[in-house]
């Protein structure tokens, strides 16, 4: 993970940028610079199961709340082992209206 802090793979590597992983504007990425479930014959067999688990979850929070950031500061990484927010994140959630709760449960 270190290396995702080098400028030699990155632009503003110390800055949070989540939109450089978006598709639409995703910049060119070594492909085994980040390797979060291994590669090759040795790799997690529960790769695509943890993929579509966190999909699904962010897919329901975002359906169910409106989510904003609530900090005061500014976040920063810490780098240890994995990459870790140097403070306690604070987000305040509220509950989307019953409008949007009738709609979820028709897509259900």
């Amino acid at each position: 993970m270190i290396s995702c802090r080098q400028e030699a793979y990155f632009r503003d590597p110390q800055l949070f940028l989540p939109e450089r992983w978006m598709r639409e504007t995703k910049e060119p990425v070594h492909p085994h610079l980040v390797l979060p479930f291994g590669h090759g014959m040795r790799s997690c067999i529960a790769r695509r199961l943890a993929e579509q688990s966190m999909l699904v979850l962010l897919l329901r929070l975002i359906r169910s709340f409106e989510i904003e950031w609530a900090g005061t500061v500014p976040m920063d990484v810490k780098t240890k082992l994995i990459n870790q927010p140097d403070q306690p994140i604070r987000l305040r959630m509220k509950a989307r209206t019953s409008e949007g709760r009738e709609s979820r449960k028709q897509m259900s």
